[in-house]
């Protein structure tokens, strides 16, 4: 097993050194063997409930609302995934496509396993496997992970 970092990475000062710098890379990528994982997901549900508060609108509905924001208002259930099913092969790039708050980011966290479910306020039923393992059987920091965007785009 090569140790990238004791390779004597120097940054290059002629092509000729970016030549040798990219064969060291090519040679230590090619010691690498990247293990391969099928995700396959089937009737992902994932619901949680929601206080629900009316948008003020006016000048009067703003001023309104912040005595309004004092009072407890019913919680409403949404569902934020609704039967999902699907497989990641390994090899392959997936593109994931969905307006703002269609749920493509629960769906990514309930595959690497970091999905926050509020206790008694949320949901997630369905089943997810790892190249046929279910997740409890697997350390998944290991096999899965998910790096969330910025909020600002």
């Amino acid at each position: 097993h090569a140790d990238f970092m004791n390779m004597g990475f120097v940054p290059p000062k002629t092509s000729e050194a970016s030549e040798r710098v990219l064969t060291k890379l090519a040679s230590f990528a090619a010691t690498v063997k990247i293990p391969e994982l099928t995700i396959k997901f089937r009737n992902l549900n994932y619901m949680v409930r929601v206080e629900s508060r009316p948008k003020a609108r006016t000048v009067g509905g703003t001023f309104l609302s912040v005595f309004d924001a004092c009072q407890p208002r019913p919680a409403r259930p949404v569902t934020v995934l609704k039967d999902i099913s699907g497989v990641i092969r390994p090899a392959t790039i997936t593109l994931l496509l969905g307006g703002p708050g269609s749920g493509k980011t629960s769906l990514l966290k309930a595959l690497a396993g970091t999905l926050v479910v509020p206790s008694g306020a949320g949901h997630l039923s369905g089943s997810v496997t790892y190249n046929g393992a279910k997740g409890e059987a697997l350390i998944l920091p290991r096999v899965v992970g998910f790096i969330g965007s910025p909020g600002k785009h």
